[in-house]
């Protein structure tokens, strides 16, 4: 079995592969979701923010979220991402 993932990451019982930009495509954000939002509102108003570049306001507006509470769930998942990201690239 390989042991080196310098592209990959297995997460939760999926592979990663990691782009160069370091951004995940919408599946891996389905995944990374379902994991760290308990709402599927919110799972689907940040989706809208980053990945159709809708404003948090307008988002939280239009997904029936509370005021408030999608920019720090947006960074929620950068932080996230982020946090892949790294661990990758040990």
């Amino acid at each position: 079995m390989r042991t080196n993932f310098s592209s990959l990451e297995i997460f939760s019982g999926n592979v990663f592969c990691l782009a160069s930009t370091h951004h995940m495509n919408r599946s891996q954000y389905k995944v990374i979701a379902q994991r760290i939002f308990k709402s599927e509102n919110q799972r689907i108003a940040v989706e809208a923010v980053i990945f159709e570049g809708l404003s948090s306001y307008e988002a939280e507006k239009r997904f029936d979220v509370p005021k408030g509470t999608l920019s720090r769930n947006v960074r929620k998942y950068k932080r996230e991402v982020e946090y892949l990201n790294n661990v990758v690239a040990a």
